[in-house]
């Protein structure tokens, strides 16, 4: 449920921090697409235009340990800098 809402937050809120912090909350509910959700946003740098690719495979480390294979692959493409 807030990963839906943070979807939507995405799309409409003002600032991407918001709808970081609703990702978060989520997945610290072990929402698994919220845990993939914010492995992409880190590897990507799309919340504040810096890749953070220990933080995302951090979440995708969680969605993974919950048999999300989609996890399981990001972790295996995550660039080692």
């Amino acid at each position: 449920m807030l990963r839906v809402l943070a979807e939507h937050l995405m799309a409409v809120v003002a600032t991407q921090q918001q709808a970081l912090e609703w990702f978060i909350k989520a997945a610290e509910q072990a929402d698994t697409d919220a845990q993939l959700r914010l492995g992409k946003l880190y590897d990507e740098g799309t919340i504040g235009g810096n890749k953070d690719h220990a933080l995302a495979a951090t979440w995708y480390r969680k969605a993974a340990e919950k048999g999300r294979s989609e996890a399981i692959v990001a972790i295996g493409i995550i660039p080692l800098t």
